[in-house]
């Protein structure tokens, strides 16, 4: 009876430690994990950027989580919802490989180009991850930074503006 109980107290112990190791193992990899990969919470560009330029650890990790709209007929753009958070407020977006996308994504893009004219401009809400690099301008009316997309993600519906509307919206923008 005592071996008995003996093998049921080393058991229940092997148990208790194994549990614990895996436990401590399961909260090392929580912890580290965030270090590891690019920003997890969707941020504005405003915010990645300003990162970016205080913070010199993050030069060699340039991969970001934005929200914003996304708009643009032959060079696809990026912009924070609030127009005129900082001066540097949208960015060209560049595609690592649009046939990575998904279905919805491209046919998204799509429909963006196919409803941008001169009179109006179509724009969805959406998440992009992918590379914030900054660039050295080349002309008056290109963006300072280019977000190489890997994954873009609709996170609203398709608006299509006329300009003197988005004028206005640009304008009343704190």
């Amino acid at each position: 009876m005592c071996k008995v109980k003996t093998k049921i107290l080393v058991a229940t112990i092997a148990f208790m430690l194994t549990f614990a190791f895996g436990i401590g193992i399961a909260i090392f990899y929580v912890w580290e994990k965030p270090f590891l990969r690019p920003l997890t919470q969707p941020t504005s560009l405003c915010v990645a950027i300003k990162n970016r330029i205080l913070d010199s650890k993050s030069k060699g990790n340039s991969n970001v989580h934005l929200t914003g709209y996304l708009s643009g007929k032959h060079f696809l753009y990026f912009s924070d919802v609030n127009q005129n958070a900082c001066d540097d407020s949208y960015a060209e977006v560049v595609l690592a490989d649009e046939q990575k996308l998904s279905v919805e994504s491209q046919k998204l893009i799509e429909e963006i180009r196919r409803l941008t004219d001169e009179d109006t401009l179509a724009r969805v809400e959406v998440e992009v991850i992918g590379t914030l690099e900054a660039r050295e301008l080349l002309g008056f009316l290109q963006s300072r930074f280019v977000i190489t997309a890997i994954q873009i993600t609709p996170k609203g519906s398709l608006e299509v503006l006329e300009s003197s509307a988005l004028t206005k919206e640009i304008q009343e923008s704190p």
